[in-house]
């Protein structure tokens, strides 16, 4: 594992306990949970661009003024996310991530609270345990837009719909 990478998966590891008080965390109001299962994308294409609307669960981290994948900086108040993995690597040329086609296009996210614009910044690492990382249709959010798509940021985990625009 790159040590950026490891640097991503921890931050994200760090995230989840501080938000979870180290413990497990608990779904409410019919919600899914850091434990939820894996998702899909609704449909499958070579073209992310091509595809319809994808089907995920986004959860949150802190830039901590950290560069990205992409190779910039941002705060958490910006509308700003990670692509999970699994659709983010095909688009990085000779896995140079700081020239993926996809850095810095924008989606539209929808979930349980609201819909926000975020603007892809970087890679959110493949789940190495549950709750932690991303799959397939997954992104990562900065606190402000996982704010606005789940209402609070006492769930760590939910359900999206998002499509690149």
């Amino acid at each position: 594992m790159q040590a950026n990478e490891l640097s991503r998966v921890l931050r994200h590891v760090r995230c989840i306990f501080r938000t979870c008080n180290g413990g497990l965390c608990a779904a409410s109001s019919g919600s899914s949970s850091e434990g939820s299962t894996a998702s899909t994308p609704a449909q499958s294409s070579s073209d992310p661009f091509d595809s319809d609307e994808v089907s995920g669960e986004a959860t949150f981290y802190y830039m901590n003024d950290d560069i990205t994948a992409c190779g910039t900086k941002h705060n958490d108040s910006e509308m700003v996310g990670a692509l999970n993995a699994a659709q983010f690597d095909p688009r990085s040329p000779h896995g140079n991530q700081n020239l993926n086609s996809l850095c810095n296009r924008r989606v539209r996210v929808t979930g349980p609270a609201g819909t926000a614009i975020v603007q892809i910044i970087d890679r959110c690492p493949p789940r190495v345990s549950e709750g932690v990382g991303c799959v397939s249709g997954d992104l990562d959010l900065t606190p402000a837009a996982f704010k606005i798509v789940a209402g609070s940021q006492d769930l760590t985990r939910v359900k999206i719909h998002w499509k690149w625009i």
